[in-house]
């Protein structure tokens, strides 16, 4: 007893230490319910976002591995609207090699130039105004096709919704390959004509001159030169076909203006909203809509055609054509989307980029986590 210590007397007022703090109280099931949201939220949110398509430059060559169209498929584009009764040239196919190009409309009238032409200068007595319409060579020469279509905004009442839509489609068989144009919104205008040759493209002969036949309806049929321009307004929706001579033609093909002589021509392509290659079920194999680079797409989804920009990013250009296929290329911006896919941005490579807000925005994630561990296990064990 005499050993034990005695306690040192303990300052009063004042100067008394202050007595240990008491550990929180457990959350409670409703705060713990609310921690675990607000986590699940911003982790919900941060997915999302990284799941958003993201408008970048489309990669040509992968554009051009991708845009081959084949049996039953269609290349889809949609360029802007034409400007007033001002047509847009769509497609300039210059034929070479002596490749006489045969066109068949399966639906369509002669302008009222051609046709004024025709009955006032050549006297001669048209068989239809309108129907189906055959332009095919009856006598071949050394001249050169000429085949130009364009788009026109069509009239006002005739209940057209939405921009042009245009597909290209082989059509070909046996030997022979062919384009199938169909436009929908729009009046599509073609000319078609043959460039007188020149007597070195004849091998020192004198040029001789195309004649070319041209059939409206079943009603009989009109022998002309191939130099004359002829000028169809051709149906909505109905099919143009263009028919070359040989399976692998050689012939140019551009889309827009094309150039005038032999040699090559700059393909100046067309502005288009969005360009795609649709299977014959109406989905798309490829497609890709008109957006600037970096744009985020707000919705976790393909966009499409009500989603592209009204002003077009994208261009179409060397539109060729084999025995098999139809191909085309593009560059530009824009969303792209593969086999109903959109393609997202690389956020890890932003994140690397860009350092200070990455770093931020893991200390802010690392913060909540740290908050919701300390109200849902911390707290409880403390008290326990």
């Amino acid at each position: 007893m005499a050993n034990r210590r005695r306690r040192p007397p303990q300052p009063s007022g004042p100067e008394a230490p202050a007595p240990p703090a008491a550990p929180p109280a457990p959350a409670s099931l409703k705060e713990k319910v609310a921690a675990l949201s607000v986590f699940l939220a911003a982790t919900g949110a941060i997915y999302y976002i990284v799941q958003l398509p993201v408008a970048d430059f489309v990669d040509p060559a992968d554009a051009a591995l991708r845009l081959k169209a084949e049996g039953g498929e269609t290349l889809l584009l949609r360029p802007p609207p034409a400007s007033g009764g001002a047509a847009s040239t769509l497609l300039t196919v210059l034929g070479e090699a002596n490749e006489g190009v045969d066109v068949h409309v399966e639906d369509g009238a002669l302008d009222a130039a051609t046709a004024a032409e025709l009955e006032q200068t050549w006297m001669l007595a048209l068989p239809a105004k309108r129907g189906p319409i055959n332009w095919t060579t009856a006598a071949r020469g050394n001249g050169r096709s000429r085949i130009e279509l364009a788009l026109r905004a069509p009239p006002q009442g005739t209940g057209a919704t939405g921009g042009p839509e245009v597909e290209f489609e082989q059509a070909g068989s046996g030997g022979a390959a062919a384009l199938r144009v169909r436009v929908r919104n729009a009046v599509a205008v073609a000319r078609l004509s043959v460039l007188l040759g020149d007597a070195a493209e004849a091998g020192g002969k004198p040029a001789v001159a195309e004649r070319n036949v041209l059939r409206i309806g079943k009603a009989g049929a009109l022998t002309l030169p191939g130099a004359l321009p002829v000028g169809l307004e051709v149906g909505e929706g109905r099919a143009i076909v263009l028919v070359f001579p040989v399976g692998a033609p050689v012939s140019r093909l551009y889309l827009g203006e094309g150039a005038e002589g032999p040699g090559a021509g700059a393909d100046t392509g067309v502005a288009v909203r969005d360009v795609g290659l649709r299977r014959r079920d109406g989905s798309y194999k490829w497609y890709a809509c008109s957006a600037s680079k970096g744009r985020l797409f707000p919705w976790p989804r393909a966009p499409g055609p009500d989603d592209c920009a009204a002003s077009p990013t994208l261009r179409a250009h060397h539109l060729a054509l084999a025995p098999e296929q139809v191909a085309l290329r593009v560059d530009g911006a824009g969303f792209v989307v593969s086999d109903g896919v959109a393609r997202g941005g690389d956020w890890l490579a932003r994140l690397d980029r860009y350092k200070l807000p990455a770093a931020l925005l893991g200390l802010c994630y690392s913060a909540l986590a740290n908050w919701v561990w300390q109200v849902c296990w911390v707290r409880r064990r403390r008290r326990a």
